[in-house]
């Protein structure tokens, strides 16, 4: 199986911390990914670690996606 998503985190400028799911082939971040974190999870106000969690299961339901439907 290959490995074709990571979570990246990073710093902001204004010291907000953010994560992102990225295609490691591209090395830039997935859009739809990246749109849900933003808009519900962001947004909600919950905590980093919970935004990392939530990246994190994205991750895994990607690669179970490309494992199941792109052999």
């Amino acid at each position: 199986m290959k490995d074709n998503y990571r979570v990246t985190t990073f710093v902001m400028d204004s010291g907000e911390r953010y994560c992102m799911v990225v295609d490691r082939s591209s090395c830039l971040p997935l859009y739809y990914p990246a749109l849900f974190l933003t808009t519900q999870i962001r947004n909600r106000g919950d905590a980093f670690s919970t935004m990392i969690a939530a990246a994190s299961n994205l991750v895994v339901l990607l690669r179970f996606l490309d494992s199941r439907y792109f052999r």
